[in-house]
This record gives structure tokens, sequence and C-alpha cells, in this order.
């Protein structure tokens, strides 16, 4: 099993939003070392190289090396649905079949979770809003979400 828990989303957030227009689709490597992500772009000009290690993360578990195939435009509209100041969580089993991604507030004052399926096409689920509110797009089924206060 695979979880990671980033103290502030601004910060892979950021990260991905950077690559996403390089790289659409990549695969995660995670390992007891950290995440880490080599791809070149479509006409193979560029490498992008990204290596989270984990003392990035406030909480880092990897029982066995997990290969998440990502879709990055997605996975950053995903992201940008957190709040700044929010913590986010990532899960994947050791299949790596899906990506459970959860924002949390600072003050608990609302909890967003939802299910990224590996190599997802189409839109991004939105975990945003206050208090339960949400909205989606084709691509990933908004009943895999939840909201608690």
């Amino acid at each position: 099993m695979f979880e990671a828990t980033l103290q502030k989303a601004s910060t892979l957030k950021k990260v991905i939003e950077a690559i996403k227009d390089l790289v659409t689709d990549g695969n995660i490597e995670v390992s007891e070392t950290g995440m880490n992500l080599q791809a070149m772009d479509s006409s193979h000009v560029s490498l992008v190289s990204l290596v989270l290690h984990t003392d990035m993360f406030e909480h880092f578990r990897c029982d066995r090396n997990v290969t998440l195939g990502i879709n990055l435009p997605n996975f950053a509209k995903i992201l940008k649905c957190s709040g700044n100041d929010d913590s986010v969580t990532l899960k994947a089993q050791d299949d790596g079949e899906n990506l459970a991604i959860v924002f949390e507030s600072e003050g608990q004052e609302r909890v967003g979770r939802g299910v990224f399926p590996r190599r997802a096409s189409g839109g991004a689920v939105c975990l945003g809003g206050r208090r339960g509110e949400r909205s989606a797009s084709a691509g990933v089924a908004s009943s895999a979400l939840s909201f608690e206060r």
C-alpha cells in the first residue's frame, strides 16, 4: 500500500501544473525513497524528470513499489480544486489501479475524497466548494466522491 500526505496542496499543484503541458501521460514510480516520474514530451525534445523525496511529505508509507499511470492534465484539474492551505493525501493499493485523493482543510471544515482511475481520460472531478458542494464532469464517476464535515 502507498500513502503520502503533503501539508500544503499548493506544492503539488505547482509541480504538476509546470509539467502537464509537456507530458500528457506519465508513470509515477513510488518506492520507499519517494515518488519519481521520468518522461519525454510528445515531440521527444524535452525530458521531464521529477523526484519527490520522502522528506518532502508529512507522512509517507510505501510497502511495495507501485507504478501509477497518471493523466497529468486531469490530475492538475483535480488538484486545482483544493485550497492552497489544504493538505492532500494520495493513497493507492499495491496494484496501482486507482489513486485515492483526499483534501482536508486546515480546520477540518471540509474533507473531499475522490478516486482517480488509472490513465483516466476526459474531464476531471472537482473536489471543491464549501461543506459538501461538488461538481464533476465526464471521465471520473462522481459517485466515487464523498464529502464529510
